[in-house]
């Protein structure tokens, strides 16, 4: 039967790279989504319509969730 000392020990080993692994899926998360941000930005910086057509979709995108609000009161 192990000692109490080495359960201790076995468990404070176990938690500590369960931690180190719970970060790394932090910091390349983190990562991943730094990189998305430049690839949109860097996309809608190429072509001024890029933007537009954007900024048209997110308008109609409203309209049409404020169309839908209307009908639910």
């Amino acid at each position: 039967m192990p000692s109490l000392k080495k359960t201790f020990e076995s468990s404070i080993v176990i938690i500590s790279l369960i931690i180190i692994i719970f970060n790394i899926f932090i910091y390349v998360a983190i990562n991943e989504k730094k990189t998305n941000e430049e690839e949109v930005i860097s996309f809608l910086m190429q072509d001024p319509a890029n933007l537009e057509n954007v900024l048209s979709k997110i308008n109609s995108l409203k309209e049409d969730n404020n169309k839908k609000n209307i009908y639910t009161y």
